[in-house]
């Protein structure tokens, strides 16, 4: 698990909840890319999640 944070609101289907823009949240890289891939695609936005852990740091 990595922590980041959005600079938009989004709504994770899979994790049942909204997350708030610039609000630390923690989750796995993989799932943060599939998420920012599918904004990508279904509304033309390039969503970059901010990493504020160090790479190497996941749990």
């Amino acid at each position: 698990m990595a922590q980041f944070k959005s600079p938009i609101k989004f709504k994770g289907i899979k994790e049942g909840k909204v997350f708030a823009a610039n609000e630390p949240f923690e989750m796995s890289i993989k799932r943060a890319e599939e998420i920012q891939e599918n904004v990508k695609k279904e509304y033309d936005i390039d969503l970059n999640f901010e990493r504020l852990d160090k790479p190497g740091e996941e749990k």
